[in-house]
């Protein structure tokens, strides 16, 4: 059986990298999951759509808006994934959070 902790990493990882497919089964098992945050040293408080948005995963981030997640939701030092998105240029991921 697949513990909280490894379904959260598993969530995180895949948001970084574009995998929408397990993103989608991942919140279908547990939606809460859509809002863990990363523990990882250095990346403490980060969100899958901080992960997301700071990687211009778009139809990751269209997924995780469709299922309810906190877009304002920030990361230990304060940074939200709009301001992630618009510090590394993906204007539209911060036009989709904006509208969203």
């Amino acid at each position: 059986m697949t513990t909280r902790e490894e379904q959260e990493k598993e969530m995180i990882e895949a948001a970084k990298r574009g995998d929408d497919e397990t993103v989608k089964q991942l919140i279908q098992t547990d939606n809460t999951l859509k809002d863990c945050q990363n523990k990882t040293k250095g990346d403490e408080g980060a969100t899958p759509l901080f992960h997301a948005s700071a990687n211009n995963q778009m139809n990751v981030i269209i997924t995780l808006i469709n299922a309810g997640v906190d877009k304002d939701k920030a990361n230990n030092d304060g940074w939200t994934p709009l301001y992630i998105a618009a510090r590394n240029g993906h204007k539209e991921v911060v036009s989709m959070l904006l509208n969203a």
